[in-house]
């Protein structure tokens, strides 16, 4: 008897969709991003170093 999705099954697919999110299509989407809008990645990394000094 075939049973459907259940609940350890979903959780499973959930964590393997979220880490291919942060590993791949993340920093795909933020590089696209800074490519179309032509942002220097450099000052945006500067920026969050200094507003993490902060903390």
């Amino acid at each position: 008897m075939a049973d459907g999705p259940t609940l350890p099954k979903l959780i499973i697919l959930l964590v393997i969709l979220t880490t291919l999110y942060i590993l791949f299509i993340l920093p795909l989407m933020t590089t696209a991003y800074y490519a179309v809008t032509g942002g220097n990645m450099k000052t945006w990394t500067d920026k969050l170093s200094k507003k993490l000094k902060f903390i």
